[in-house]
């Protein structure tokens, strides 16, 4: 895998660009757009195509203007990933709309 891929859905669903950076051998997935339960998939290509070296993988949702339930799902199978691999998987930088869907969901 390069350094730095990216990957956008079709035209006609271009909500999405999720790009793989890879330093040394951590990731990092920057999603850049909206997580819906189309836009997803992209974030699974992008996790089933970390190098078997990878070594932790962070979840940088900066960029996320939109979330739906199907990005807390994908959050799940990230720390999924993590487990079975056991490495390090994070998320980091939630923005303004996802932590209140985070909260919302959040048990009580």
């Amino acid at each position: 895998m390069a350094p730095e891929t990216e990957l956008s859905g079709p035209d006609f669903l271009n909500i999405l660009t999720v790009r793989t950076r890879l330093h040394g051998d951590r990731a990092v997935l920057s999603p850049r757009g909206e997580i819906d339960c189309v836009s997803v998939r992209l974030l699974d290509q992008a996790l089933a195509g970390l190098p078997s070296m990878t070594s932790s993988v962070t979840l940088d949702i900066a960029e996320v203007t939109f979330m739906d339930s199907a990005g807390l799902h994908f959050v799940e199978r990230l720390h999924a990933f993590g487990h079975r691999r056991h490495i390090l998987a994070r998320t980091r930088n939630w923005g303004s709309q996802p932590s209140r869907l985070r909260e919302a969901a959040r048990p009580r």
